[in-house]
């Protein structure tokens, strides 16, 4: 399989095919034949699409390379299994093996095939061990290795395995029977999953030797080092020398030079005087390197210059790159083939500039040209784009940001955008709106305005789509960037994903002066709001009751809008941090658990009936009975269900994964049904969108509720006003709390390296048979008789959620401690 663009590893890719990508000196295809050639596997036909004829002209029939080399050329991609389904006839009748092209492996392929036998399997992937499976395609196999369930790119909760597709196959011919040949077909997520569901014998094979998909620019200098560490079983260019030198044909190195190993040096080589190569260096053929030069841990291809005094760290430089007398690269660096760095510049850390690029005498390059930032991996965290601000979130950044969302919408699209009141929110609302405008769509400013007025103005706008910044609550030194789709959730990751490649490789529509998009501020959002609240929650019964309220706004944005909305509901409203800091607000759980304290006194001492903290912008509600009693967690959730339920029969309640049985309870008592997904916010809502007709609402374990009646997003406003109005028909909020039933729940974190976390889960899993039941909708949920447990991965964090119910306070401990100590024993194994 040879076709492959390798987008993330641009600027490298932008003129030549990923298998064409040197890994110390040789393409990887190379590699990748000289294994098949050690395993008896002489007859090769490569799959080529992107430059495919690079690929033919390197290495043509394949005679130099021990083998008998053909190709099969696609016009248009048509999949892994469809690109192998035109080959169909070069296979034949006998067992065939299925590799990458651009993927650096050794992996032992006759043992492979061996087990392949041995099984009487139809189909045999080969599954390899990795510390971080996100970004590759899960197999969770039996005892006896057959396989029992697939996941591609699953999120850290649905990661049950480290065991990944290595996207190297023995199969039988019979396999592609099933494909069509006129449409695209993918292996891992159409042929390998039929078979399963068929039941047919699909078997997968773990191997021990090495893998890496390099798939990305870290990845890339990753495989380097693990190869001059002599941790890849492959053939190595040139002679050795001592201390861990190796040298090719007609190099010359200076007496004075320093070269210090592990290092590679190419063919035709030239050391200058004083020069200094240090350790985990690769120079390509015909590479000069002058006097009192120095490179270290980087990667220089052929025909590359290297001039008087310039210093080259931890960078790659491509094909023919000339870096002139006194230059310095910095460290995570890529400069693209045939680019020219004059005397004296330097280029900073993580910039890449794409080929043929000339940086003139002294300059200083501080971001990069044709190319990301320092985002090759991944744009997208749990709740949106986040970064340090002016650092890794910068005007530049947003403008090309919001240029790939735009792109994505479309020419003539609609936007809203909307911040918080910091200047920094200001500052790259600003730029992304340029973004937006050079690409033709027209955007909508709503400017400050709280998130989940911002939300709900999306639908009401008509816009395909809106953005929201604000300063990250979790760190006020970042920036968030959140991107909505046309219902005003959060975009999900399939939309995520192709914001990041329209990024990465930079394909925005640029768009005449003529078609250069509008910008207007429309009126009477707030308004709008404001009356739909009103018709949502029937002011005149709450204005009859006459409640005091205190409010603690938690320096949210929402503390300029709510007093007058609260005011015609007849309350009497006390303020706690009524004005907008940013650099103020709760970060974390501790903080808010000191804020809902001082709000009880608040509401204790003034005698009110009850007491609402507001978080994160107005999207999460916290509560104080008026006995000064808080109410938050699993408790608040079953509160607000048992409030919305009142008076009404039937409908959905949804709420996460990790929510207690107390709400199963609550919904049987209305003749409702509830639903659970994912441990996330975003989860939440799409559940809301899926079933808005029959959902009452939808709630998690952290303060966020969506009433799918009035919109489809999270508000802390709204199920405020649900509460009051159960508080209008004279009960006290904390006799409304005991009408809960009981239950018991524990949680714990349980900290795991990053390296750990697919081991645990998979390890986990296998265990996970021994429960009377097990659901795997976000992490492990395993049952028993005096329970439930769940593991849960954080997405950010090395940590584990340990969240567990019992029937007693005794059963839930005792639920959360052993599998705490399981996860700690797992961490300790080698297995």
């Amino acid at each position: 399989m040879a076709g492959g663009e390798g987008t993330r590893l641009r600027p490298l890719t932008v003129q030549r095919p990923k298998p064409m990508v040197p890994v110390v000196n040789q393409p990887i295809l190379h590699h990748i034949l000289l294994l098949l050639r050690r395993h008896q596997v002489l007859d090769v036909r490569a799959t080529l699409y992107y430059l495919g004829d690079d690929i033919r002209s390197h290495f043509g029939d394949g005679t130099e390379r021990g083998v008998r080399l053909s190709y099969s050329v696609e016009e248009t991609p048509m999949g892994t299994a469809g690109s192998v389904k035109r080959c169909e006839e070069f296979v034949g009748q006998e067992p065939f093996i299925v590799i990458s092209g651009d993927a650096l492996t050794d992996i032992d392929l006759s043992a492979a095939v061996a087990f392949h036998r041995q099984r009487g399997a139809l189909a045999t992937i080969v599954l390899t061990r990795v510390q971080n499976p996100l970004e590759y395609g899960i197999v969770v196999t039996d005892d006896e290795g057959r396989i029992r369930r697939f996941l591609e790119k699953p999120s850290w909760g649905e990661v049950f395995s480290d065991t990944i597709n290595s996207g190297i196959y023995v199969l039988e011919p019979e396999v592609l029977k099933s494909v069509e040949a006129s449409r695209p077909v993918d292996f891992s997520q159409d042929v390998f999953p039929a078979l399963l569901k068929r039941r047919a014998p699909i078997y997968g094979y773990v191997a021990s030797g090495y893998w890496c998909d390099i798939g990305h620019i870290g990845a890339y200098r990753q495989a380097h080092e693990q190869v001059l560490q002599g941790l890849v079983d492959i053939e190595l260019p040139g002679r050795r020398l001592a201390n861990d030198v190796r040298i090719g044909r007609d190099v010359l190195i200076d007496p004075t030079a320093e070269v210090r190993g592990p290092v590679v040096i190419g063919d035709g080589c030239r050391i200058g005087p004083g020069a200094r190569i240090l350790g985990y260096t690769v120079l390509g053929a015909n590479t000069l390197v002058e006097e009192q030069a120095t490179i270290q841990r980087s990667i220089v291809w052929s025909n590359g210059y290297i001039g008087r005094g310039a210093h080259v760290s931890g960078a790659i430089l491509a094909q023919q790159v000339t870096v002139d007398r006194g230059c310095m690269v910095g460290e995570g660096a890529v400069i693209g083939d045939r680019s020219v760095l004059r005397q004296g510049a330097q280029v900073a850390a993580n910039v890449k500039l794409w080929p043929n690029k000339v940086v003139e005498a002294g300059a200083r390059v501080t971001m990069s040209l044709i190319w990301g930032s320092s985002w090759q991996e991944s744009l997208f965290k749990e709740r949106g784009v986040s970064g340090l601000t002016n650092v890794e979130i910068t005007p530049e950044f947003a403008v090309r940001l919001g240029a790939a969302f735009g792109t994505h919408l479309g020419k003539g699209a609609t936007i809203t955008t909307s911040r918080d009141d910091h200047p920094a929110s200001r500052m790259i609302l600003r730029s992304l709106i340029v973004g937006f405008l050079t690409v033709g769509a027209h955007v909508r400013d709503l400017r400050s305005m709280p998130v989940t007025i911002a939300r709900r103005a999306i639908p009401a706008l008509g816009c395909a789509g809106g953005v929201h910044v604000r300063v990250d609550t979790r760190d006020p030194a970042c920036t968030l960037i959140e991107f909505l789709d046309h219902r005003g959730i959060n975009v999900g990751r399939p939309v995520e994903r192709r914001i990041e490649s329209l990024f990465f490789r930079e394909e925005f529509r640029r768009t005449p002066a003529d078609e250069v998009g509008t910008l207007d501020f429309p009126a009477r959002v707030l308004e709008s709001y404001v009356d739909a609240f009103y018709a949502f929650v029937d002011p005149a019964r709450i204005v009859r009751r006459r409640l005091k309220l205190v409010v603690d706004y938690a320096y949210g944005r929402l503390s300029t809008v709510l007093p007058s909305l609260l005011a015609r509901l007849g309350l009497e409203v006390v303020a706690l941090h009524p004005y907008p800091d940013p650099a103020r607000a709760p970060r974390s759980r501790e903080e808010r658990a000191r804020l809902l304290e001082e709000l009880g006194r608040a509401v204790a001492m003034l005698g009110a009936d009850a007491g609402a903290l507001i978080d994160d912008d107005g999207e999460r509600l916290y509560l104080v009975d008026e006995q000064g009693q808080g109410i938050q967690d699993e408790r608040l959730l079953a509160l607000v269900t048992m409030v919305a339920l009142r008076g009404r029969s039937g409908g959905l309640i949804g709420v996460p994964v990790s929510a207690p049985s107390v709400i199963d309870q609550i919904a049987r008592q209305h003749g409702a049904q509830v639903l659970r997904t994912k441990h996330e916010a975003r989860a939440l809502m799409h559940l809301a969108a899926a079933h808005r007709d029959n959902m009452v609402v939808a709630g998690d374990t952290r303060g966020g509720f969506v009433f799918p009646e009035f919109h489809l997003t999270q508000d802390a406003v709204v199920a405020l006003g649900r509460v009051l109005l159960a508080l209008a028909e004279g009960h006290r909020l904390s006799e409304l709390v005991a009408q809960v039933p009981a239950f018991y729940v524990q949680q714990q974190a349980i900290e795991c390296p990053w390296e750990q976390k697919g081991r645990v889960m998979r390890l986990l899993a296998r265990e996970a048979v021994s429960a009377r039941e097990a659901e795997y909708i976000d992490g492990i949920k395993m049952f028993y008789e005096r329970g439930w447990v769940l593991a849960l991965p954080d997405a950010s964090e090395p940590v584990f959620h340990l969240i567990a119910e019992g029937k007693s306070p005794t059963d839930a401990t005792e639920l959360i401690g052993r599998y705490a100590n399981r996860i700690r024993e797992l961490q300790k194994k080698g297995a």
